[in-house]
């Protein structure tokens, strides 16, 4: 859709997740957090929710 902005990239693989937040800052910058996660002991819903919430405290 025009205007959509791409919140998260989420690669599962057999044994993880690699969740990549990109981080929209007021100058022109490529910043992205990034997180790996165990599958069997990661929460990819509640890592979601986090990195969010760090990409909002630094912007």
């Amino acid at each position: 859709m025009p205007g959509d902005t791409v919140e998260d990239v989420i690669i599962s693989t057999s044994a993880a997740y690699h969740l990549i937040r990109p981080v929209r800052t007021g100058f022109d910058s490529r910043l992205v957090l990034y997180v790996w996660l165990d599958r069997t002991e990661g929460n990819l819903a509640i890592a979601r929710r986090r990195i969010r919430s760090l990409a909002e405290d630094l912007t």
